[in-house]
């Protein structure tokens, strides 16, 4: 007789289940063996158990290994991280693109909105003319019968009081002076640039070079109104005189943002020195005489600076005396020179000064000499200085900002 065997059965696919049940199975069969008292094996039903475990054991060879599994975990970590980070990075770059684009849109509209008030000036401009002329014509038949009146007739009835002289305008001219900074430039095409612009663009160009230079002491001043000169040189009025000065001081770094060939100009300011020897001038030790000259007369002029010495003319070393040329940084300091001058014999020991001058021939300049000189310089009984004093006080603004 047969020992009784476990049942044949339908094995799960999934390994874990499948090596439950085959492990009850397996338990049966021990116990069916431990029970059989000798009786023989049914073959096919060893068969089938056998069949069953080499399945279970070709599932567990075909399962991944666990250090491959963290490998390929780790790898799909970094493959995540690396791919966040590049989410991250685009989606930093567009938040850019946008902000600009923003920031451009905002310009665009400032500008267009610029453009608008400044066609809404124009077409009032345009109107106020039409209206002059209308006005001029309809007043033309009431003036034909008027007898035609003389510039003296009108003079003699203080008819050009107002209109040939008006002490407020001219303060506020020399106001605009004081705090008008000249730009020469010297590149075709840069005048022809900034030719191409209007007042408030070519107003927003100095501004932005000024801002640009990163110059902590100018980089927050803003230019009143910047125009082009007909020679090309840009014209640029500030607020006040204290901001002239700071751009004047600082302009190398914000001079070449203007364009190729632009340079601030920096006006000196000439005293000319009369009746000195020839014999006692040597223009090539420039350096000896300059510190000479500012030692003899540190005690009223303490803090000048001499940027010029020179003969008046070309022809100067021909003569026993002629005249010299000092040109200082500063109005107060030529000012002073010719002050003291005036007074006394003070200017030593090379340009000495005595009383009694012809009057005022001197101001400020830019770099040449004036080619006027008295004709004969040798008949001078003594060496006189004279110039034109420039007032050192600022004049206050009192006008306010001109417009742009």
């Amino acid at each position: 007789m047969a020992t009784p065997w476990p049942s044949e059965q339908l094995w799960p696919t999934h390994h874990r289940e499948h090596a439950t049940e085959l492990s009850r199975h397996l338990q049966t069969a021990v116990k069916s063996i431990d029970t059989a008292n000798g009786n023989p094996l049914n073959p096919q039903a060893v068969r089938s158990t056998l069949i069953a475990a080499l399945s279970l054991i070709i599932k567990l060879q075909n399962l991944p290994e666990v250090g491959h599994l963290h490998q390929a975990i780790e790898s799909l970590r970094a493959e995540t991280k690396t791919a966040n980070e590049n989410t991250t990075r685009e989606t930093r770059t567009i938040k850019i693109a946008l902000q600009q684009n923003t920031a451009e849109l905002k310009e665009n509209t400032n500008i267009t909105r610029a453009a608008n008030e400044a066609a809404k000036e124009a077409w009032k401009a345009s109107e106020l003319a039409a209206k002059v002329v209308k006005d001029i014509k309809a007043l033309g038949p009431m003036n034909q019968g008027s007898t035609a009146q003389s510039y003296a007739s009108v003079a003699a009835r203080g008819g050009l009081t107002g209109s040939m002289h008006n002490p407020r305008n001219q303060r506020s001219s020399q106001t605009q002076t004081l705090r008008e900074i000249i730009v020469n430039i010297r590149d075709p095409i840069t005048i022809a640039c900034i030719r191409a612009m209007n007042s408030r663009s070519l107003k927003a160009h100095v501004d932005r070079a000024i801002e640009e230079s990163s110059n902590e002491h100018i980089r927050k001043l803003k230019a009143v109104s910047a125009n082009q000169l007909k020679s090309g040189d840009l014209s640029i009025k500030t607020a006040t005189t204290k901001d002239m000065e700071a751009l004047r001081q600082f302009a190398e770094d914000w001079e070449n943002r203007i364009g190729n060939g632009a340079a601030v100009r920096i006006p000196t300011y000439g005293v000319l020195a009369h009746g000195i020897r020839t014999s006692s001038m040597d223009m090539d030790r420039f350096n000896e005489i300059r510190d000479d000259m500012l030692q003899d007369n540190k005690a009223f002029i303490p803090t000048a600076e001499i940027k010029y010495i020179g003969w008046l003319t070309r022809s100067a070393s021909k003569k026993t005396a002629s005249t010299i040329v000092v040109e200082f940084s500063k109005a107060e300091d030529a000012n002073k020179l010719i002050d003291e001058g005036q007074d006394q014999d003070r200017l030593q020991p090379a340009v000495k000064v005595s009383p009694g001058t012809s009057g005022p021939t001197a101001g400020p300049r830019t770099g040449s000499p004036d080619p006027a000189e008295p004709k004969d310089d040798t008949t001078n009984t003594g060496p006189s200085i004279s110039g034109r004093p420039t007032n050192p006080e600022p004049v206050p603004d009192e006008e306010g900002p001109e417009k742009a």
